[in-house]
């Protein structure tokens, strides 16, 4: 019957502590333990942890890239300023030629034989003028005679030049040097005055234009270095000589013109090319692409904590890409960005920030 008692005593003695172990773990009696309410109450005031990474500004060499195509720095169409056929052809399409070189010489007709005429005629018309002179001086002749004998005068001079210049147009001849794109005449074709002869192009240097935004052109001046990649595979040196002042009403776009420092063996004009133009420097943060968002009004913008431990959504400008990340502006230096939890914090909210390398 005693060990009955023990063994009862035992078993009572275990209940006993399974039912004061769970009233201490439901009532509080630790001391350190709140009850169910105010314990959710803190849980709702909890403040939300986010890993940072201090970013310093760094000096960015930025660059433009814009498309392009190639031309002529000067073209030219080229037209008959005589009438007549053509009697002599001395260069065809795709010749190179120099300044004044004739491209083909017209029939002359009777301008060699009406130009003696007309030289002889003013020698006649010197003499008279200088005899008459003569006479006026011994007072023979009236001052009315002597105009006359000036008016006729400068009259002969007049027609020797203008059947001079008549002989010179005979010649058709290259306003520059260049390449001679189109040829509209054949030996024995005929030619009328202000005809089309030849279309000439002249690659001296070779431009490069290009449409630049409205944006970007305030970056541009005339004297900038540039790059230019031709199609083709050239690699030119430039330099911008013109930037355009009035956009194009359908793009908003300025025209810019790149000459070419580098000479170019086989110029053509219409080809393909990629500009870079070298700008500025500018202070910016590098970053991943993955960090930026947008904030209500679609601005680009990122998270950052300020010192006050509040997040802070900020509005930036990408500066210069590449494939590793982006170089943005528009962030206080240093930058303390939100790296992981960005998704769950929002603009003034407080943060616990945990700085990560």
């Amino acid at each position: 019957m005693g060990s009955q008692l023990k063994k009862y005593l035992g078993q009572a003695a275990a209940i006993l502590i399974m039912i004061l172990l769970t009233i201490w773990m439901y009532s509080g009696i630790d001391g350190d333990l709140m009850p169910s309410g105010e314990r959710d109450t803190t849980q709702s005031n909890a403040i939300p942890r986010v890993q940072t990474q201090v970013i310093a500004s760094e000096s960015v060499q930025r660059v433009l890239e814009v498309s392009a195509e190639t031309k002529a720095n000067r073209s030219v169409d080229i037209r008959a300023q005589w009438s007549g056929e053509v009697k002599e052809l001395l260069h065809r399409r795709g010749d190179r030629v120099q300044a004044r070189d004739v491209i083909a010489r017209l029939d002359r007709g009777e301008l060699p034989e009406r130009l003696l005429s007309a030289q002889a005629l003013e020698q006649q018309r010197k003499v008279e003028l200088d005899g008459v002179r003569t006479l006026v001086s011994r007072g023979l002749q009236n001052t009315t005679n002597l105009a006359a004998a000036e008016t006729a005068y400068a009259d002969a001079i007049a027609n020797r030049r203008s059947l001079e210049l008549q002989l010179q147009h005979t010649n058709i001849r290259a306003p520059f040097a260049g390449v001679i794109e189109t040829l509209n005449i054949e030996l024995g074709s005929y030619v009328q005055a202000g005809g089309s002869v030849a279309h000439l192009n002249d690659f001296s240097p070779l431009m490069i234009t290009a449409q630049v935004s409205e944006n970007d052109v305030i970056n541009l001046r005339p004297g900038q270095s540039a790059d230019v990649w031709l199609v083709s595979g050239e690699t030119l040196e430039g330099e911008v000589s013109f930037v355009g002042t009035q956009a194009r009403a359908a793009t908003r776009t300025f025209d810019v013109e790149v000459a070419s420092k580098t000479a170019v063996p086989s110029p053509s004009a219409g080809v393909t090319a990629r500009v870079h133009f070298a700008l500025p420097a500018r202070n910016a943060h590098f970053i991943s692409p993955a960090l930026l968002t947008l904030d209500q009004a679609g601005n680009l913008s990122l998270k950052i904590v300020t010192p006050e431990q509040r997040v802070a959504l900020v509005n930036v400008d990408i500066v210069k890409s590449s494939t590793q990340g982006v170089w943005v502006s528009g962030l206080p230096n240093p930058a303390q960005i939100i790296t992981v939890g960005q998704g769950f914090v929002s603009h003034g909210d407080l943060v616990e920030a945990v700085v990560t390398e």
